[in-house]
């Protein structure tokens, strides 16, 4: 009797850890739309205090941005945003000291860290064969 309370608490062990790392990749997800918006953001404000006041963009946006690359930045920020939001992206999983990439979708595909098809994902539930 003993054994199967076990068997449970493994298996229960093993859905928090799942449910855990599924959190994350949403949390870390969430984070990167974020500082997506706050780039934004701080890219309009720069170019409207520039415009108002006569000051090189560029100038203030490298130095405080931090990024070289800005004028594009500015430029295409709600294309990128677009694409990013419409491009395919795998999230991550470990699950016994494995790293496992899934996609995020109805009868998505689940993949090991070789890049073989090892399951599937289906209303956030992984099956692996």
């Amino acid at each position: 009797m003993a054994k199967s309370k076990l068997k449970k608490l493994k298996k229960l062990g093993n859905l928090i850890s799942e449910y855990n790392a599924e959190l994350m990749n949403e949390l870390l997800k969430v984070k990167k739309e974020h500082n997506k918006i706050l780039l934004e953001s701080k890219s309009t404000l720069i170019s409207e205090i520039c415009k108002g006041e006569g000051l090189d963009e560029l100038l203030i946006k490298e130095k405080y941005l931090k990024s070289k690359k800005t004028t594009t930045v500015t430029e295409d920020i709600t294309d990128s945003v677009d694409s990013v939001s419409s491009e395919q992206l795998l999230c991550h999983m470990k699950l016994d000291g494995k790293d496992y990439f899934f996609e995020d979708k109805l009868n998505g595909i689940v993949y090991d860290s070789k890049n073989k098809k090892v399951g599937s994902y289906s209303s956030g539930t992984i099956k692996l064969r």
